[in-house]
């Protein structure tokens, strides 16, 4: 019985993550009704109270998967685009750009749905430590992802600081950017000639920020 809940409820879930992203996430997880999410999922309205109690319990725990579908949705790109830059041989530089560039630009279908938990969240102290917990299990994936990239390329992060604090720096600097552009705010670029060959020449603030943060916060391993 317990699998068959958990079965009903991550495909309630799924349906109600595709509904946020056709609609767009100014209108809120508020305007999923759950017997909406459960028809398209193809369940009756008894199977999926079940699941439960009441309609805010549904629309909170969704914005706490939503979030999760964005944080996983990004990590999925950056390997993407790491992966790419890795298997052609490009220098540090060059992943940097490439992988920033398109966490900036590249449009998105789920832009808006990382700060659904937040304001979901209100005064349930269970919505705030799951979205916690989801917050710290994408730092850790960043983190790995990182740690690999330094490796391939001779670098470690400085102490004191560790790969999940530098994990950690990027994550907020990203975030900083993604509720600029949901603010339709225009983000800087800059056409580069100081660069050695190898390296494209047009870079995003973001990449070149994030070119500053490895710089500073990591070293040559010797």
């Amino acid at each position: 019985m317990g699998r068959i809940l958990d079965r009903t409820r991550e495909s309630v879930l799924e349906a109600g993550i595709s509904m946020l992203l056709e609609r767009g996430p100014e209108p809120g997880v508020r305007h999923v009704r759950l017997v909406d999410a459960a028809q398209r999922a193809g369940y009756t309205t008894g199977a999926v109270y079940r699941c439960w109690a009441s309609q805010d319990a549904f629309q909170r725990e969704l914005a706490v998967a939503a979030s999760h579908h964005h944080a996983t949705s990004v990590i999925h790109n950056i390997v993407l685009a790491v992966r790419a830059s890795v298997e052609h041989g490009a220098p540090l530089a060059e992943i940097i750009r490439v992988a920033a560039n398109d966490n900036i630009r590249a449009p998105r279908s789920d832009e808006g749905l990382a700060a659904l938990a937040i304001r979901a969240s209100g005064g349930s102290e269970e919505i705030r430590a799951a979205s916690r917990l989801r917050f710290l299990d994408g730092i850790a994936e960043h983190a790995h992802c990182y740690g690999t990239l330094l490796r391939l390329h001779g670098r470690r992060v400085r102490a004191p600081f560790t790969i999940d604090d530098f994990a950690l720096g990027l994550g907020a600097l990203g975030d900083g950017f993604t509720i600029q552009t949901e603010l339709r705010i225009r983000h800087p670029s800059v056409d580069r000639d100081d660069l050695p060959e190898g390296v494209g020449r047009d870079w995003s603030m973001f990449a070149v920020l994030v070119e500053a943060f490895v710089e500073r916060l990591t070293e040559a391993v010797d």
